[in-house]
């Protein structure tokens, strides 16, 4: 007669093993054959949903990510392109957005880690901001104010002068994040709409204004008036101007987000061969993760009190 020890349950995760056993309960008479027919498959069960706090890269970054994550969740994520590190939060239009202007010069981009279709180049010209159709950049070393772009190269070529509507298809933002929309009904316009705050505020000593809410925790984020870049120099800092992806009515001006001391224009409008700031963000309100479909080996649990044999999914053997 076989005797089982009073004891915790017994688990063990070997196939062969599993089938010993199963002969012996057989046997012994535990239980019936029909119990033990589907003894190793695998199952599926649900895995916690990842937010911010679950990533550590720009370009891991998606949808479904951000719209599990809690207004107010802030984490620091790397940029593997330059490995430069920027704040993200997901700010009270639901969406997350970083939290310091973008920097990236004087690299190559491509569809592996950037918001692009083809390879493109970012320069770090100061003296190239001439014309519509300019690919210019630059970065004084100011982490605060950020680097300045034209419209065509934050855009990574695809906003050019003959375009006078509609949103460019393609960004310099990492994978995963994209230029806001410009204009009225815009993401800026949203964002401002949902906190019209009309205080001039000082971060790190640097003027500007809080979009979203007056903290990160509260699902802010703090905008500085950088000023804009062209004909080689820096002109009007105390003044910020932030890219959108859509252009204007005309050859010469996209939509721009705009902010001075006296106020803030969600939905003004910039001159596209200028050097202004860029802010990147992530849709937040569109997709959600209810569960993660993992799979994992059972494993055979006998309770030696009341001799029953069950299947059970093994936690620490997630197959990915």
């Amino acid at each position: 007669m076989l005797k089982i020890k009073k004891t915790k349950p017994y688990q063990h995760n070997s196939k062969s093993c599993i089938y010993y056993i199963c002969i012996l309960t057989l046997i012994c008479g535990i239980v019936p054959s029909s119990a033990l027919l589907s003894s190793y498959n695998v199952t599926s069960v649900s895995a916690a949903r990842k937010t911010l706090s679950n990533i550590t890269t720009m370009q891991e970054m998606t949808p479904a990510i951000c719209g599990n994550s809690a207004i107010g969740e802030s984490t620091t994520l790397q940029d593997i392109r330059d490995d430069n590190n920027y704040t993200i939060t997901k700010l009270t239009d639901g969406n997350c957005w970083m939290g310091q202007n973008l920097r990236i010069v004087d690299k190559e981009i491509t569809p592996e880690d950037s918001d692009v279709s083809a390879n493109f180049t970012i320069p770090n010209e100061a003296n190239n901001f001439i014309g519509e159709n300019n690919n210019a950049a630059y970065y004084a070393g100011d982490e605060d104010y950020g680097a300045y772009y034209s419209w065509y190269t934050t855009t990574a070529g695809t906003g050019i002068a003959e375009m006078t509507s509609d949103d460019a298809i393609s960004s310099i933002c990492p994978k995963g994040w994209r230029l806001p929309t410009g204009g009225e009904g815009g993401e800026y316009q949203i964002l401002y709409n949902g906190f019209p705050d009309a205080t001039w505020n000082t971060v790190n000593n640097k003027k500007g204004r809080w979009l979203g809410a007056t903290s990160v925790s509260m699902g802010g984020a703090f905008f500085p008036a950088a000023g804009r870049y062209s004909d080689g120099d820096l002109y009007a800092a105390g003044m910020g101007r932030y890219w959108s992806s859509t252009s204007y009515y005309n050859q010469i001006s996209a939509n721009i987000l705009s902010l001075v001391q006296s106020g803030i224009n969600p939905a003004g409008i910039g001159e596209k061969s200028f050097g202004y700031s860029v802010r990147c963000m992530t849709d937040g309100n569109t997709a959600q993760d209810s569960t993660v479909s993992v799979t994992v080996p059972k494993v055979l649990t006998i309770d030696a009190v009341s001799k029953a044999l069950t299947l059970e999914a093994d936690p620490n053997q997630i197959i990915e």
